[in-house]
């Protein structure tokens, strides 16, 4: 059976760009990507670290969630990522399509699938020089290929700067039978923020006078405003099937839009009950670039955090451990203040059978300090290995 990783589904919302704009839609975010673009507003969808987050869904699951949200009614469904053509959505598709749903679907143009035919709409978005990535123009070419059945299929640019804007002439000149969408690029990359109005408002003024000024009138610029609802991004949470009875449904920030907060003191920590509390065993977190600031300078502050814990009751919601270390970016504290504090405030929550940490800090002043706290003495039986971290040592 084909099962889907799937980062989000959210909606109804309206599409906020490109071919479809204004119409009502149902986002379904696939996680997993081939690219890492250096402006990337979805890294929740793209980066493997994130697919703990991701839920595995079946095809009739996926389809449910979004019959759930459209209330029934036939809408547009967009499948975006990530990178969907990673993927196999052709069930999706067509459970969806004999309900009367119309699919549309957004990809870089890396990588081509079978399934590109049956949609309504494929939105080929090639990504230029300030992405990072390079344009591989024959498996872009494979794409097309693969959608002749297409309802329709265009492309799509996003334009930061002047050499972008050029690369996108060039683009246009190589598939000049492609309808072209110009959309100006967003410089804030959290998706859990609102848009900025002001700022998407000067930046497709920018993008509307270089097009004019060059007498450039085949594409349509547009804004970059992702969906719309009211004057914000639109997205609710995504929720299992069968999560509202579980032991997950007390979660908050696991599958939906959050914020990183501003303090430690800020963070929420979440738990769920030890599905396997009956067995002695051990779990560990690593944190391989936890950041803190030094209290007197205000400088960046690195470490290396290894947490290890035999659950009793209690397990961390990881999403949530995630946003509590993030917290410290900004949080002044000493590195032995850093470490303890965190070890204490998981020991307290979840009140284990035993909990360690190992922080390993880079040097500042050519010092490095590693700081140890347990709880006590380990318990005897569970498997529990070395950190794994070695003392640091320079040259000598």
């Amino acid at each position: 059976m084909t099962s889907l990783r799937i980062a989000e589904i959210f909606g109804p919302t309206i599409q906020g760009e490109g071919a479809l704009i204004g119409e009502p839609t149902v986002f379904v975010r696939a996680g997993g990507c081939d690219y890492r673009c250096s402006w990337c507003d979805s890294m929740h969808a793209v980066d493997s670290a994130n697919r703990h987050d991701w839920a595995v869904m079946t095809p009739e699951e996926v389809m449910g969630e979004v019959r759930r949200l459209s209330g029934g009614k036939p809408l547009t469904v967009s499948i975006s990522g990530g990178n969907p053509a990673i993927q196999d959505f052709a069930p999706v598709i067509a459970y969806g399509k004999t309900e009367g749903y119309r699919f549309a679907c957004e990809t870089q143009g890396s990588v081509s699938k079978p399934w590109f035919g049956d949609l309504d709409t494929l939105v080929l978005s090639p990504k230029p020089p300030s992405s990072g990535e390079r344009v591989d123009w024959k498996a872009f070419d494979q794409c097309l290929e693969a959608a002749k059945g297409c309802g329709q299929t265009v492309m799509k640019i996003v334009i930061f700067d002047d050499k972008d804007y050029a690369w996108a002439k060039a683009a246009a000149e190589r598939h000049p039978g492609l309808p072209l969408y110009l959309q100006p690029g967003n410089p804030e990359v959290d998706p859990s923020l609102p848009v900025d109005l002001n700022q998407a408002t000067d930046r497709l003024l920018w993008l509307i006078e270089k097009v004019t000024g060059d007498r450039w009138f085949t594409p349509a610029s547009c804004p970059s405003c992702m969906c719309w609802s009211g004057a914000t991004n639109a997205a609710s949470e995504h929720r299992n099937p069968d999560m509202s009875d579980s032991i997950y449904s007390n979660l908050k920030q696991l599958g939906g839009d959050t914020v990183v907060p501003a303090s430690p003191e800020q963070a929420e920590l979440e738990r769920v009950q030890n599905p396997q509390s009956d067995t002695a065993y051990n779990v560990r977190f690593t944190a391989p670039e936890f950041t803190s600031l030094c209290p007197m300078t205000g400088q960046p502050d690195f470490a290396h955090l290894v947490i290890d814990y035999v659950p009793g009751e209690w397990l961390v919601e990881s999403k949530s451990l995630k946003l509590f270390l993030t917290s410290f970016r900004n949080h002044g504290a000493f590195h032995e203040d850093c470490t303890v504090s965190i070890a204490r405030r998981l020991a307290d929550f979840l009140q284990p059978q035993w909990l360690r940490i190992g922080g390993y800090w880079y040097p500042r002043g050519g010092i490095p300090i590693d700081v140890f706290w347990q709880t006590g003495p380990k318990p005897e039986g569970v498997w529990i290995p070395d950190q794994g971290v070695p003392p640091y040592r320079g040259r000598g």
